[in-house]
């Protein structure tokens, strides 16, 4: 592998759902969150979402993780940006946020990864708060139940 696809793909973090044949990527540097095929195929991009009160400037959003439940439901964690969860439906229409720079219960500072728990039958979303130096499960924080 070259030193230019070197590159590319060290500023990607991905999350999968199993048995589906796609990864859900997100892309610190360029702010944005791609769905492709397992060969590399891109089926769609989401780009800086349209949250003006959140997002004043394109440059501000930088997602670090995605992680996807069993729905097709996901969560974008826009950990070097703003801070924010990201809620988003299987169609792409954003649900809802919650987060948000700070620390305080309910605030983040760095929600650098995302993983679906599966755990006892329930979905439940957890957060890796990397300068709060926290996990916390947070699906019920502003978005409601995954299910």
């Amino acid at each position: 592998m070259g030193q230019r696809a070197k590159g590319w793909f060290a500023r990607y973090d991905f999350g999968a759902r199993r048995g589906t044949g796609v990864l859900y990527l997100t892309h610190t540097i360029r702010g944005e969150v791609l769905k492709t095929t397992l060969d590399g195929k891109v089926l769609w991009r989401l780009g800086t979402p349209k949250l003006p009160k959140i997002y004043a400037k394109k440059n501000e959003y930088h997602p670090t993780s995605v992680a996807v439940a069993s729905s097709a439901e996901f969560f974008v964690a826009d950990g070097y940006g703003k801070s924010v969860i990201l809620h988003y439906s299987k169609d792409r229409k954003l649900l809802g946020t919650f987060g948000g720079w700070g620390g305080k219960p309910g605030q983040m500072r760095v929600p650098h990864g995302l993983y679906i728990d599966r755990y006892a039958g329930k979905e439940e979303l957890l957060v890796a708060d990397r300068e709060n130096t926290v996990c916390s499960a947070s699906v019920s924080r502003g978005c409601g139940s995954i299910n």
